[in-house]
């Protein structure tokens, strides 16, 4: 179990999902969003022998890449400020193929930061 404590912050009563987003190309298009939803883009690429070049999409926030063979796995996050609605984000690309999901979650009270647990990673081939 992992803990998590914001100081002089009010507590986040609860955080809820509210849409998802996928793609199979170098980008990915973002649902509606709220100002202090909070969206986690996983990402996946093979790219031959070697793995692509890690990409975080501008304003996101990395918590892990891993790589294996030419696969490379990548996850990030943003604290979203209600205008990315239907923007493009750029991501990993890839000669073999380019996997995305765009998850959205909606926090019951705004919130200035996230705390990410200890992100334990497996990609297989």
């Amino acid at each position: 179990m992992s803990f998590f404590f914001i100081d002089d912050a009010p507590a986040v009563g609860s955080v809820a999902f509210q849409a998802s987003a996928t793609s199979t190309s170098t980008t990915i298009t973002c649902p509606s969003v709220q100002q202090y939803d909070v969206g986690v883009l996983i990402d996946f690429s093979s790219n031959g022998a070697s793995p692509a070049s890690a990409v975080v999409p501008s304003g996101f926030t990395s918590l892990t890449t891993t790589t294996s063979g030419g696969y490379r796995g990548t996850a990030s996050y943003k604290i979203f400020d209600g205008t990315e609605s239907g923007t493009s984000l750029t991501g990993l690309s890839g000669s073999g193929f380019v996997s995305k999901i765009l998850l959205t979650f909606r926090p019951s009270s705004p919130i200035s930061a996230v705390s990410a647990s200890t992100w334990l990673t497996e990609l297989g081939t």
